[in-house]
């Protein structure tokens, strides 16, 4: 099943200046918001691919990232086989794109994907560096030069996000020098907006992060992945503190909007929690430098990801509704409606486990990808070490749910 054309709906633009106003003239001081009611959803299972299906098109090394497009076509990146596998809305295979190789149309350790403004499926490549430009169809277009900043410096974009005509980025800026001298340096960890060209034109959140190569620490705390979404009406919102429940909402322009925090009460880690922390810090122990001191948390972050659903609702999986939740479910999500108002709890039933795989909110659907923590430590590690890998001895698949918002 190969698509020849394409019919993408129209392009979710920004809102009009009115609507900016009427945001902007909310209040920005906090909302508290206190328990509502808990909802339990059995999800029904679309599909599933990859796993011990025995057909070569859905074998999988290690799948990264996934990204679906307007039509509901899949796209599945494979780190370690460096391809792109792309699968119809009812899980059946298409086509691939890309291979492993450095020309044109090939790529080494991809790790992000997106479909852009311009229509393009974009391949974030780790080596070299680089973003592809691929048709749907799989024809290379080209690569995407990112413009360096005021500074001087080009961004490392870590993960991208698409809504409407515009990009939404978590980008890594450090010093710009071809040789960094050993010392104290500034970096940042930036999501900010970039157009068509990749320039910046909006900023919404940044941490400074202090870096010390004399004196080189590994922490939990710069790291921003999953704590930040982009919504179908262009709000970012970003999950600000390490520890406390706090998620700052910004409107497209760059304004904040609002800040929505609920009581919370922190999860402490028992000891064999902070063990494996420490393990999963450690597991390549070459890349970190020599006497590398490594931070554990004593409490697990409040805020564990956060996803913004297209009907506007805001869902959010803490601490505890990943590490507490019932048996036989996904988790425990608290959810917010499009003012930011906390309207209960849902528990997920169904196959999946947030503490070993990666959730994918897409839609009205909801893709887990199995076995990814130990996936991640199998090619990273040294091949011997078998800490995470025991956790799960099947290969990698990709379950479709229908989350459906009517229920």
């Amino acid at each position: 099943m190969i698509r020849e054309g394409r019919n993408r709906p129209a392009s979710r633009g920004s809102p009009p200046l009115a609507a900016i106003g009427c945001w902007l003239s909310v209040s920005l001081l906090p909302v508290l918001v206190f328990a509502g009611e808990t909802t339990t959803m059995k999800l029904d299972e679309l599909w599933r691919i990859g796993g011990d299906s025995g057909d070569d098109r859905q074998f999988f090394g290690v799948i990264v990232d996934l990204d679906v497009d307007d039509e509901g076509f899949v796209h599945v990146v494979d780190q370690q086989l460096n391809r792109i596998s792309v699968f119809a809305p009812d899980g059946s295979f298409v086509r691939r794109i890309g291979g492993e190789g450095d020309g044109p149309g090939e790529f080494r350790r991809p790790y992000r994907i997106f479909v852009s403004p311009a229509d393009e499926v974009c391949v974030i490549a780790g080596s070299p560096r680089r973003i592809q430009r691929f048709s749907h169809t799989g024809e290379y277009r080209g690569d995407i030069a990112i413009p360096a900043d005021d500074a001087g410096v080009v961004p490392v974009l870590m993960d991208v996000e698409c809504t409407g005509d515009r990009v939404v980025a978590l980008s890594y800026i450090k010093p710009n020098s071809e040789y960094v001298l050993p010392g104290a340096r500034v970096a940042n960890h930036v999501i900010h907006a970039l157009d068509e060209r990749f320039q910046e034109t909006a900023r919404y959140h940044a941490e400074t992060v202090s870096e010390d190569d004399s004196k080189p620490v590994w922490s939990e705390r710069p790291s921003l992945a999953s704590r930040w979404d982009v919504g179908a009406d262009g709000r970012v919102h970003v999950a600000t503190d390490f520890l406390d429940y706090r998620v700052a909402s910004y409107l497209p322009d760059g304004s904040a909007d609002r800040v929505i925090t609920r009581e919370y009460k922190h999860r402490r880690r028992s000891a064999a929690e902070k063990r494996a922390v420490h393990e999963w810090a450690t597991l390549n122990p070459n890349s970190m430098l020599p006497g590398t001191e490594v931070i554990i948390e004593e409490f697990d972050k409040d805020v564990m990801s956060l996803h913004a659903r297209d009907d506007g609702t805001l869902w959010v999986l803490t601490s505890r509704g990943m590490y507490d939740r019932p048996a036989g479910s996904l988790g425990v999500f608290d959810v917010f409606d499009r003012d930011g108002a906390y309207v209960g709890q849902r528990v997920l039933l169904g196959e999946g486990d947030p503490t070993r795989d990666r959730y994918f909110f897409k839609g009205d659907r909801l893709y887990v990808v199995t076995c990814f923590t130990a996936a991640i430590a199998t090619m990273v590690g040294d091949g011997e070490d078998n800490r995470f890998s025991d956790a799960c001895d099947e290969p990698m698949s990709v379950i479709c749910y229908d989350l459906g918002t009517k229920r």
